[in-house]
């Protein structure tokens, strides 16, 4: 937590910046950049409407799933979506689209503290090649039809950003 001070935010969202000049570990002077957030949203007050996520999740074997290495890409994914599902109510419904050497759907929307949310997290194994274009398509598609009942839908990528199959370039 490295916050920046500055006048109290009056906006949803309030972004600072700050430069520094140091040195790095080699002795040579770098430049050091810092992004601070903050918020007029009081925490104790504040209640989340429902919301609606699609984890689009890359499963190549780039991302390193179930090598037992905690710090691969494919672990550090599992986690992030582990805490993320325990955030999540009955109210709120997530969907997980994988992409490798296919594209498919694993959990359709589903409430939040559902054990087959938990379950489909954790029978993620890799898939092959990245074929992040379709892996978005998908992603989108289901996003597309949640925007209908949900007014926060949020798609979300995980991926070492490797792709090789589709659309390769930026």
């Amino acid at each position: 937590d490295l916050p920046l001070s500055g006048d109290v935010c009056d906006d949803l969202l309030c972004v600072r910046g700050a430069l520094g000049v140091a040195p790095d570990n080699n002795g040579e002077d770098s430049v050091w950049v810092q992004v601070g957030l903050s918020s007029n949203i009081d925490p104790e007050s504040f209640e989340r409407k429902p919301l609606a996520i699609v984890a689009v999740v890359d499963v190549s074997g780039s991302m390193g799933w179930g090598y037992q290495n905690e710090n691969s890409p494919g672990e550090i994914s599992r986690d992030l979506l582990l805490k993320l599902s325990e955030q999540l109510n009955q109210e709120d419904r997530i969907a997980i689209v994988t992409f490798g050497s296919q594209v498919n759907t694993v959990l359709e929307p589903t409430p939040g503290g559902t054990a087959s949310v938990g379950e489909a997290i954790h029978g993620l194994s890799a898939g092959g090649v990245t074929n992040l274009e379709d892996g978005l398509r998908q992603g989108y598609h289901l996003a597309a039809e949640a925007v209908d009942v949900y007014d926060e839908v949020r798609v979300m990528l995980f991926s070492d950003m490797q792709p090789n199959v589709g659309m390769t370039q930026p």
